[in-house]
């Protein structure tokens, strides 16, 4: 089933769409609920192309049945509604959207723009109340006795993390601490995307048992060197870990060429289980993933934000 759908969005990709529709229409009949849900997404895409909006619209929300908290399904039924004529039926599910991932920079301001949520200036704290409203959904990713850290990035379960803490994983846990006493709990998750080469992917876990905000990324565009950040992870090996250590520092450099992607070079403390760790600025907000430890003393690498930002677009629109 899985190997039909991606031969299918290939096919899609390609223009073949009749193609791509018929071996939809095999995953369909399976039992597969994730590669059934990717078959209507398929030929939601499929359809408004062709500009049938009412295909389009009974596509999406025969998926919206199977997972009525994807945030990016629910983004795709208030666009569809929205040409459809429905511009307010089409807010409420770029509302919903919204809530369920709110790290989307244009759908908040969109959404800002048309009066439906309120456009909240940022507030400036200091590192300890960075730390306790941040930590929380900052979480150790585990397979075996190899591991890393993420961040929580949606009230529907999704987390990212970097690519090279999860490859070659056959099965995966993320361990969260909870309450006062930092009880943790470990959940199963699954990886939904990944991107090798950027050195990012996004994890699930099941969003009932979650119960904690997400971090909140921002375009790092307007990041400058000197900025004050804060980066939160779980260095350590196997089980001696140190979980949830917070160190603070500057951005020392920006766009270091590291292969082909740009990297901010940050001064703050990282060592080995760091790796997929936020990088947080003054207001709390996620400007970018703690990837990598240079060889010298206070010099730490994190992809921006803006790549995170577009490997999410891109998983959205089915690239991956």
């Amino acid at each position: 089933d899985a190997a039909y759908f991606h031969i299918g969005h290939a096919l899609e990709k390609a223009g073949r769409a009749e193609q791509a529709s018929r071996l939809a229409g095999e995953v369909l009949k399976s039992g597969d609920t994730g590669c059934v849900v990717k078959a209507y997404s398929m030929l939601a895409g499929i359809y408004n192309k062709r500009g049938d909006r009412k295909q389009e619209l009974k596509a999406l929300s025969e998926a919206l049945v199977l997972y009525p908290q994807d945030a990016s399904l629910n983004l795709r039924f208030g666009n569809a509604w929205e040409a459809a004529g429905c511009p307010n039926r089409g807010n409420y599910y770029r509302l919903i959207s919204w809530h369920c991932m709110p790290s989307r920079p244009a759908l908040a301001a969109g959404l800002a723009r048309a009066g439906i949520i309120e456009d909240k200036a940022p507030v400036e704290m200091d590192a300890a109340a960075i730390f306790k409203s941040s930590s929380p959904a900052v979480v150790r990713v585990v397979h075996g006795d190899a591991g890393g850290t993420g961040f929580i990035i949606g009230r529907n379960g999704l987390l990212l993390t970097n690519y090279h803490v999860i490859d070659g994983a056959d099965e995966l846990e993320v361990k969260i601490r909870k309450g006062e006493k930092g009880e943790e709990t470990s959940l199963p998750a699954r990886v939904l995307a990944g991107d090798a080469m950027r050195d990012i992917a996004l994890l699930a876990v099941d969003p009932a048992k979650l119960e904690i905000e997400p971090l909140i990324m921002v375009d790092s565009s307007g990041v400058k060197t000197g900025d004050r950040v804060i980066a939160i992870g779980n260095p350590g090996f196997g089980t001696r870990v140190l979980m949830n250590t917070a160190t603070e520092g500057i951005v020392s450099g920006l766009n270091r060429e590291l292969g082909k992607h740009s990297f901010f070079q940050i001064s703050a403390a990282v060592n080995p289980g760091n790796s997929g760790g936020p990088l947080l600025n003054r207001n709390g907000q996620v400007i970018g993933m703690v990837t990598l430890k240079a060889q010298l003393e206070n010099v730490g690498f994190a992809l921006q934000s803006s790549e995170l930002l577009n490997f999410i677009e891109g998983y959205e629109n089915g690239d991956y």
